[in-house]
C-alpha cells in the first residue's frame, strides 16, 4: 500500500512520521501563547476538525519523504525580554 499525490506514490516504509506524533503535540499546546508570524493561536490549532488534523499528518509525511520544509516555516518571531535583577 502506498499514499497517492500528485507527484506519485510515497511507499509505507517511507511513513516514518505516525498520526499520533502528529496529534498529541497538537493536543498539549499551551493557551495563553502568542501566534507565530502566521497569526494562528493554539486555541485554534487545539481545536481543528479531525479532517484537518489528517491532512496536517499527510503533509509531515509529504515533507519526511522529500526533504523538504516551506521557508515561512523556518521563520520565527521572537522577543528578547530583558530580565531585571
Amino acid at each position: 500500500m502506498a499514499l497517492k499525490i500528485e507527484t506519485g506514490y510515497i511507499p509505507l516504509y517511507l511513513m516514518k512520521v505516525h498520526l499520533m506524533n502528529v496529534l498529541r503535540p497538537l493536543k498539549t499546546l499551551s493557551n495563553n501563547k502568542s501566534p507565530g508570524p502566521d497569526g494562528i493561536v493554539n486555541e485554534l490549532l487545539r481545536m481543528l476538525p479531525t479532517e484537518i488534523q489528517e491532512t496536517i499528518h499527510m503533509l509531515f509525511i509529504i515533507m519526511w519523504a522529500s526533504g523538504f520544509t516551506p521557508r515561512a516555516w523556518k521563520t520565527s518571531n521572537t522577543i528578547l525580554i530583558e530580565q531585571r535583577r
